[in-house]
């Protein structure tokens, strides 16, 4: 599962959570909506569900302030 660079992820990702660099997932503004990893020829996004839930709940809390 390693990354070839194609940037298939990166373009495909509506809320430009994936760093182009890095390819390093912004999980405050990731959507779950899979695009990434699907495009992914060698499935090497993955998606951490622990890591999404963090990202929304930080981005809950910073909404409230």
């Amino acid at each position: 599962k390693k990354c070839r660079n194609c940037n298939l992820c990166v373009e495909s990702c509506p809320v430009e959570a994936i760093n182009r660099d890095t390819k390093e997932i912004n999980y405050n503004i990731c959507i779950e909506c899979m695009c990434c990893h699907e495009l992914c020829i060698p499935k090497a996004v993955e998606l951490k569900r622990e890591n999404f839930l963090a990202g929304l709940f930080a981005g809950l809390l910073a909404g409230r302030k």
